[in-house]
């Protein structure tokens, strides 16, 4: 079982501002959008796509962004903004991450 506390809340201590990923580009960061240094830490120990299967198009980057965001405003799934992921393709990750069928290397 992975701690997707660490992943969701993990605290830093620099005070950088937000950076953006490829999708963020099109859209203004979230004070709860990872920063570059912490995405240098937390992308390491997510897994690839799976050997023999399709290529991840997801951004998963954005897939964390929108649990962090879903995090610290308490808002439910169906209130994820528009300008984040889907909310069923950030559940996908989400339960995998949660059940253990997508191991994190954490």
């Amino acid at each position: 079982m992975i701690d997707l506390a660490f992943l969701i809340a993990k605290e830093f201590t620099d005070k950088e501002e937000p950076a953006f990923s490829s999708r963020s580009q099109t859209r203004k960061a979230y004070s709860s959008d990872l920063t570059d240094a912490q995405w240098q830490v937390l992308e390491p120990p997510i897994p690839s796509a799976l050997h023999g299967k399709r290529l991840r198009i997801t951004d998963m980057r954005e897939v964390v962004n929108s649990l962090r965001y879903l995090h610290h405003t308490g808002c439910q799934w169906d209130m994820l903004p528009h300008d984040l992921l889907a909310r069923s393709t950030v559940y996908e990750y989400f339960a995998q991450w949660r059940d253990g069928t997508d191991q994190l290397r954490i």
